[in-house]
């Protein structure tokens, strides 16, 4: 920020690398997620002195904006940065963005269940860490795993490899993903107090942090807001009326939280509105119910994630399929067609234990 205020005093063009320092502030108001419309306007300003002779420069800004419209979701392949570019900036030894870039690339497409051109950018990062033996480089090589392996449902390897994230890269924010992941593949496991267990200790590290960022916070309330309903569920279907109520207060307040820190992550979007649709419906508020998972296909649908967007209509469909008679049945016309869709994209993305659970007639 002191960087900023001299550069403001002086004529931006006639400082070098005064593009890169502009768009940097995507790092304290965008990822930070302090005001991501601040870091708009800096782009904006960036974008005019960026050096397209400087490949490092080029890359850092690519980076920069890149991160950015994946945080605030708009992620048109118009913010991708081509391989050649990345290739001299690689040469130049400006490994921080080209690292940076290819990670968030390669964490988007997996999320839109391009898992082949995900695995393609996974070995880009792997020969960066093979040939310069790169500390971020190592950091993706085992976060990226991480979430290819939860977002294909692969919920054994998903466990391994958070424990060898948490493992190989000692720190706090990085713990709270690797736990956070971790209890949400416990938690589809159906294996509990494991989940309990991990997400107290990201809880312990959330509230030492003095200011931890949206895109590692969103995780843990994520894998929070599903353990919290997976056993609200448990306990209607037990009977157990004291259970009941203690996870509904419960699941509220998770839901409340969720919904707050993914405004500023809108890839998380999809799934949180899922889960507070399904928080709604628990609580027989069927309109509700459908307004949020309106929300998050839509979501899903302008981002392109689409096994989340196939969650959320398998969700849906069975929901309101198996509720005929009920207020908002009416909607069940709807339900086929969102069946039919989630089948179609678990069928097409490879998705096992996805299409398991269709087929059990059960949400994902």
């Amino acid at each position: 920020m002191a960087g900023l205020a001299r550069l403001d005093q002086v004529d931006p063009y006639t400082v070098p690398g005064a593009g890169g320092l502009y768009s940097g502030t995507v790092g304290i108001f965008t990822y930070g997620g302090l005001a991501p419309g601040v870091s708009r306007r800096f782009l904006a300003k960036a974008a005019p002195l960026v050096r397209r002779d400087d490949p490092g420069e080029a890359v850092l800004f690519g980076m920069m904006n890149h991160l950015h419209h994946f945080l605030t979701g708009d992620w048109g392949r118009r913010h991708w940065i081509q391989d050649d570019l990345l290739e001299k900036a690689r040469r130049g030894m400006n490994l921080w963005p080209v690292t940076t870039y290819l990670g968030l690339e390669a964490e988007q497409r997996i999320r839109c269940g391009d898992f082949a051109g995900a695995y393609e950018r996974m070995a880009s990062v792997d020969s960066i860490w093979d040939e310069f033996d790169y500390d971020l480089a190592k950091t993706n090589h085992y976060w990226l795993p991480t979430c290819l392996f939860l977002e294909q449902r692969k919920l054994r390897e998903a466990v391994r490899a958070a424990e060898a994230y948490y493992d190989e890269n000692p720190e706090d924010l990085l713990h709270i993903l690797a736990l956070s992941s971790k209890a949400e593949a416990h938690t589809l496991l159906g294996e509990l107090d494991a989940a309990e267990a991990g997400l107290t200790k990201a809880k312990q590290i959330v509230s030492r942090t003095k200011y931890p960022p949206a895109f590692h916070t969103s995780s843990y309330r994520t894998a929070r807001l599903l353990l919290d309903l997976t056993h609200l569920e448990a306990a209607l279907d037990a009977g157990d009326a004291s259970g009941e109520r203690a996870w509904r207060r419960r699941a509220r307040r998770s839901a409340r939280s969720a919904l707050r820190v993914v405004s500023k992550v809108a890839y998380r979007q999809p799934e949180v509105f899922r889960l507070a649709g399904r928080n709604a419906w628990l609580a027989g508020r069927t309109e509700d119910a459908l307004q949020w998972w309106r929300r998050s296909l839509a979501v899903a649908g302008r981002l392109g994630t689409r096994p989340e967007e196939a969650r959320t209509a398998q969700e849906a469909g069975l929901r309101l399929s198996a509720s005929a008679g009920a207020p908002g049945a009416s909607e069940c016309r709807e339900a086929d067609a969102w069946l039919e869709a989630a089948q179609r994209t678990f069928t097409e993305l490879g998705l096992e234990w996805d299409l398991a659970r269709f087929e059990a007639g059960a949400p994902c």
